[in-house]
């Protein structure tokens, strides 16, 4: 069920506070082994590696001394989930911070890898994959029984308005470029226009709006002159191309921006 927050449609409040849970820090979940169901993996330790030699500088066994911690960590906290996106794992019970204990009845080891998870996880769309998993502050084992299929995520994380809804301040949270960035911001941004006309009778339209691209790794250049082409004045240049082996590339502005 969505909530309403100044005005506005905004993610379940469990989802919210996950998010913040995981990004400030507070969650127990080790960086290294982690697991999303876009899962980050955890850099892979050679034990062969890992032995100190007679040859070896400083530098050098400060490095594995480093990475003999990173993996005493991710064996104690084992694989975790670091994300779980709404209409897929949340909607079946996942949170962030839960610790994965078995799939489909095959129990993870100390040497289990986030690799290991997601392999075990991938499937064939429409059958189903049981996750066993412990969560914080909950007796015992869980285990739910989530459907494979073919995720889609949404590059618009977030939209939102802050503060008073008259005042028509916006708020995106974009975290990628890729094909859909430019639709998916457009309809956001248009969502918002109507969730301020709404709060004031059609007086005022959207008067600002914050586009948050922190812990955006980049994407499609098409998708990120899309994004821009929303927000600028038409024949505005917004980003040049050139190389030994092509002809120079601008990209320019030609559509009235969304946002005026």
């Amino acid at each position: 069920p969505q909530q309403q927050q100044s005005g506005s449609k905004l993610l379940p409040q469990d989802a919210i506070d996950d998010n913040l849970r995981l990004n400030d820090g507070s969650s127990s979940s080790s960086p290294g082994n982690n697991v999303d169901f876009d899962a980050s993996q955890e850099p892979i330790v050679y034990e062969q590696y890992m032995l100190d030699s007679p040859d070896d500088d400083e530098e050098t066994l400060a490095e594995k001394a480093e990475l003999r911690r990173s993996e005493k960590r991710a064996r104690i906290n084992g694989v975790r989930v670091v994300n779980a996106f709404e209409g897929y794992a949340y909607d079946y019970g996942m949170r962030v911070g839960d610790k994965i204990m078995a799939v489909d009845g095959v129990r993870l080891t100390d040497i289990s890898t986030s690799d290991d998870v997601r392999n075990m996880l991938r499937g064939a769309p429409g059958t189903f994959v049981d996750v066993s998993f412990l969560r914080d502050g909950v007796e015992g084992e869980t285990t739910v029984s989530i459907p494979r299929m073919v995720v889609r995520i949404n590059d618009v994380k977030l939209a939102t308005l802050l503060g008073k809804p008259e005042d028509g301040i916006g708020y995106i949270q974009l975290s990628g470029f890729n094909a859909n960035a430019g639709r998916e911001v457009r309809n956001a941004i248009l969502g918002l226009q109507r969730l301020t006309e709404d709060a004031t009778g059609g007086g005022k339209s959207l008067q600002g709006l914050v586009l948050d691209l922190r812990n955006n790794p980049g994407g499609l250049l098409n998708s990120a002159v899309d994004v821009a082409s929303l927000l600028v004045p038409p024949g505005s240049d917004i980003v040049s191309a050139k190389g030994r082996g092509f002809p120079g590339v601008l990209y320019r502005s030609l559509e009235e921006p969304v946002l005026g």
